[in-house]
């Protein structure tokens, strides 16, 4: 987790549009392998995860101070193999308190 911190932060950043993010519970709800499809007409795009390289899908569950919860999906297919924000999904407090 420790690893994943700056991306989480300048994920949240993002999606909020706030200087200083504030977060907590965090917690890794799944990591998955994957295997990128193995190109067959030898051109090569700019990405690391080509020709059968193995790169990772997480998921991570956060709470914010007002009670939303957020869900990163990161994934580290790129060229840098950094880890980067492939999207989100957020949940108010009033949706959960519903369920």
């Amino acid at each position: 987790m420790q690893q994943l911190h700056p991306v989480i932060l300048s994920s949240l950043r993002s999606i909020y549009n706030e200087k200083y993010s504030q977060f907590s519970c965090e917690r890794i709800l799944s990591i998955n392998e994957r295997v990128a499809i193995k190109n067959r007409n030898n051109k090569a795009r700019p990405v690391g995860a080509i020709h059968g390289a193995k790169y990772f899908e997480i998921t991570i569950g956060l709470c914010r101070p007002d009670g939303e919860s957020v869900e990163l999906y990161i994934k580290n297919d790129t060229g840098s193999v950094q880890y980067h924000l492939a999207g989100f999904k957020k949940t108010s407090a009033d949706s959960r308190k519903n369920d």
